[in-house]
């Protein structure tokens, strides 16, 4: 990794050579030489970098809105940037990008960001960062992205009336822009679970439940493009439908999709060399009939690793270990990945092997609805629904990886010297 960040540097100082350097020497929020300071009074393409003495930023008040391009650099890897999670401290993300241009983040630890409910009751999108348009073009390079949360939806009684909502998308970050991310770790996100409410209307003698739906992409939520290389996606989550509740009716909300990426109708997603495990969908609402005894599910989500309903490609990477959960006696498909209908999916070079459903309910790693796949030079252990077509593909194989929580291929491996002979632009390491 490191020897592509020197060569980043590099390009960055000719985008740079014309514009002020600021320095961030106050860790607080807010105050004069904070992050915040900074970012406010910056002029656009401003590199904004950090004393020695800091070794991280904490927020207590808000989420920092970028609208201008920037460089926001450390100069080692890594200054974390997080929200204060102790008492009293509101919700809210860590970033927040709005008709900004080009922003390049490096070196930087974005943790504990929460997005908040929305003042009409909707939960918002992108615990960690949010990509709000497409005049925003994001870069990250080197950076670690955890434990952020997307808005759960609400649940409670309003003026006029019970109202619910459903959970939010985007754990760690929500784009609606243009999003590179390079060298990078991606992990223990988490979607929002969806708003339930189960209580007694008065003027009705039984209960009543609504259940709204998880959100989608517990690590990323895509609805413009996405570009991913030489990254870590893991045990990232989407967010639950609704809760436990008890009811005399059958509402009940659907588990949220993407546990690793959710790629929205009409978006765009290119993966290359990168890696994604144990990473899952959500898990339906379960409602018990008080009166008759009966048990509904709702359905889980699908695509523990992806879920796509846009257009897909995938390179060089391996997805293992992901899964989708079973609610009840429903339960998601694809476990590496989910394709929906009017997606397309390209898959080079790469491994899916030994994702699952949840309870014994054995391996799933790939299901293309539409069969709108074009496969080559791959390894899938299970294929859903039909039989896979491509070119020079292992079906139904072990990689033989040498375990442990290491993905790399032992020497007997079948994969070796079985992938697409042109190898040009590939690193020289591995990421398992």
């Amino acid at each position: 990794m490191r020897y592509t960040i020197l060569l980043l540097f590099f390009s960055l100082s000719i985008i740079t050579a014309s514009a002020s350097t600021h320095i961030v020497n106050n860790g607080g929020d807010y105050g004069n030489n904070t992050l915040r300071y900074h970012v406010i009074n910056s002029s656009p393409y401003d590199t904004i970098t950090f004393s020695p003495s800091i070794t991280g930023i904490t927020l207590t008040q808000d989420e920092i809105l970028i609208d201008k391009p920037l460089v926001i650099l450390a100069d080692h890897p890594y200054i974390f940037i997080k929200r204060d999670n102790g008492s009293n401290i509101p919700t809210f993300r860590i970033f927040h990008l709005v008709n900004s241009g080009d922003v390049w983040l490096y070196n930087l630890e974005i943790r504990f960001g929460q997005a908040e409910l929305n003042p009409d009751y909707n939960a918002s999108p992108g615990g960690g960062i949010l990509v709000s348009d497409a005049n925003c073009n994001l870069n990250i390079f080197n950076c670690i992205i955890h434990s952020n949360k997307a808005a759960c939806g609400f649940r409670d009684y309003i003026p006029g009336g019970f109202f619910s909502s459903p959970g939010a998308s985007g754990g760690g970050i929500y784009n609606s822009g243009n999003l590179h991310i390079t060298d990078s770790k991606i992990y223990n996100n988490y979607a929002g679970n969806g708003g339930v409410w189960c209580g007694v209307k008065k003027d009705e003698s039984a209960g009543t439940c609504d259940a709204f739906n998880g959100g989608n992409g517990g690590a990323i939520c895509n609805t413009h493009r996405l570009f991913i290389s030489n990254s870590i996606v893991d045990n990232n989550k989407a967010g639950d439908g609704g809760d436990w509740p008890l009811a005399p009716i059958n509402w009940t909300g659907t588990g949220g999709f993407g546990g690793g990426i959710m790629n929205e109708v009409g978006a765009e997603c290119t993966i290359s060399s990168s890696l994604f495990y144990d990473n899952s969908s959500g898990m339906g609402t379960v409602v018990f009939d008080i009166s008759s005894g009966n048990i509904w599910g709702g359905y889980s989500g699908s695509g523990g690793g992806i879920c796509n309903y846009g257009t897909l490609a995938i390179s060089n990477s391996t997805f293992s270990r992901n899964f989708t959960k079973l609610t009840y006696q429903n339960i998601g498909s694809g476990s590496a990945l989910y394709s929906g209908t009017s997606s397309f999916n390209t898959l080079d070079n790469s491994i899916f092997y030994n994702n699952f459903r949840e309870v014994s309910m054995g391996q799933d790693d790939l299901f293309i609805s539409d069969l709108a796949l074009d496969i080559s030079y791959s390894l899938v252990g299970t294929f859903r629904p039909g039989s896979m077509n491509g070119l020079n593909n292992l079906e139904e194989i072990n990689p033989q990886f040498i375990g442990n929580n290491c993905f790399q291929l032992s020497f007997n491996s079948p994969c070796i010297n079985a992938g697409n002979p042109d190898t040009s632009g590939l690193p020289s390491y591995d990421l398992g």
